[in-house]
């Protein structure tokens, strides 16, 4: 019995070291968030003169999340499911297409424009 109570106290302490693994990761996210946003400003309750009017500054658009690039593994998974679906040899001639025998032997750079294509297939594109 003593074997048991072991072994759930050594569980229970795994599952704690994890909760504090990621309550830290939560807590670097949290920085890493606050960090780029912009804190409010406080408005001013004292009367004062109105500002000159100076010209417009444009506004900065803000800028797009850069995208991942695509892996092997992006391909490959959705390449598969094509496959799955009954697109055997359009997957194939695709993967001839770009100039191989099979997906391992395509450089990264044929990555992106391989999985566009790869998506349409089935889809009537």
């Amino acid at each position: 019995m003593n074997s048991a109570f072991e072994e759930i106290a050594a569980a229970y302490e795994a599952q704690a070291a994890t909760d504090s693994r990621l309550a830290a990761a939560f807590r670097e996210l949290a920085k890493t968030e606050t960090a780029g946003a912009e804190t409010p400003k406080k408005k001013s309750t004292a009367k004062t003169k109105p500002a000159e009017t100076s010209p417009a500054k444009p506004e900065e658009a803000p800028q797009p999340a850069a995208k991942p690039p695509v892996s092997l593994e992006d391909v490959r998974r959705v390449l598969a499911q094509k496959s799955v679906e009954g697109y055997t040899e359009e997957v194939r001639a695709l993967i001839e297409r770009y100039g191989a025998k099979k997906l391992s032997d395509l450089g990264s750079e044929c990555y992106e424009p391989l999985l566009m294509e790869a998506e349409g297939i089935g889809n009537g594109k």
